[in-house]
Formats: structure tokens, C-alpha cells, sequence
């Protein structure tokens, strides 16, 4: 059994309401810090990165790949029939994932 002076961290990421859930919780877990979760933190480290020629480039080529059946199947046939990593405004390292495989190839 965990004893409530056991808990040393409590990661979240940054929505304000998990800030509040923390806060909460402090009373109970004394010796417990709250930090923002390494992914979180790397994509809004990510967001301050400027790079314009890449994001000028990248736009339109994952409209193209990703909208575009002949376009998607070329791009397969080049990974030796894998499918290409899929763009998401939801998932932050998405749009890293789709550059380095662009890289690669």
C-alpha cells in the first residue's frame, strides 16, 4: 500500500482544470511536486520554433500526401509500402513525425 507521504510527483499537462486537480490533492500528498509532463512541455517549447522555409514547404506537401490517392500511393510505394505517418492537429508531435519521415526518404 501506498502511504500518501510516499507520493513525490504528479505529472499534468497544462489544462487548467488538471492544475486545480493538483492543487487539490496537495493537502493530502505532502511531499508530492506537480510538473507539466515531458510532452507537453516539449511541444510548447516546440511551438516557439520558427522555421519558415520548412513550414512553407511542409503545408502544402501533407495537403498533397495526404489528400490526393495518387499522391498517397506514390508516397507508399517510396516508404517500400508502409503508409505514411499521418498528420493531426491533435497529436503535437504529428507534424514532427511527418518532417523526419520526409527526411529519411
Amino acid at each position: 500500500r501506498v502511504q500518501t507521504t510516499d507520493v513525490v510527483c504528479g505529472a499534468r499537462d497544462s489544462c487548467s482544470t488538471n492544475g486545480k486537480a493538483m492543487r487539490n490533492l496537495e493537502p493530502m500528498y505532502i511531499n508530492m511536486e506537480a510538473i507539466l509532463c515531458i510532452s507537453h512541455t516539449l511541444s510548447h517549447c516546440g511551438d516557439h520554433v520558427d522555421l519558415p522555409v520548412l513550414n512553407e514547404w511542409m503545408t502544402p506537401w501533407l495537403g498533397l500526401v495526404q489528400n490526393h490517392p495518387s499522391a498517397r500511393a506514390i508516397w507508399k510505394e517510396k516508404l517500400g509500402g508502409g503508409a505514411m505517418k499521418g498528420y493531426s492537429t491533435i497529436r503535437w508531435c504529428s507534424r514532427e513525425e511527418c518532417s523526419n519521415e520526409i527526411s529519411k526518404n
